[in-house]
């Protein structure tokens, strides 16, 4: 175990568990309309009401990145310090994708 695997481990637990609480949140329908945390599309901003609704829809996608994140970031004190760089790629693929099918869903929510 090196500096940079606790590093990359630490920075991967914090952030998939920060998603997976404000995922938990938006499930709940408690994350409340700002600037810093959530989807923010113009449909979504659009009112309160969209907002808690289409975070509702897109809350099983992030909730599942977030797990991924904190997964890997487990993972990453167990690998060899050359696997991480690698192992890192699909994983913030799986966000990216997680997060336009989460946007995508919660904007389906609002317009039916």
């Amino acid at each position: 175990m090196t500096v940079y695997s606790i590093i990359m481990a630490v920075t991967f637990l914090i952030a998939g568990s920060g998603l997976f609480y404000a995922a938990n949140k938006m499930a709940r329908g408690q994350l409340p309309m700002n600037s810093w945390v959530g989807l923010r599309t113009p449909k979504l901003m659009a009112s309160d009401e969209a907002w808690i609704q289409g975070h509702k829809a897109a809350s099983g996608y992030l909730k599942f990145s977030g797990i991924a994140l904190a997964t890997f970031g487990v993972l990453y004190l167990f690998i060899e310090e050359s696997a991480i760089g690698l192992l890192s790629i699909p994983v913030i693929i799986v966000l990216f994708i997680g997060t336009v099918l989460a946007n995508q869903k919660a904007n389906a929510a609002i317009t039916q």
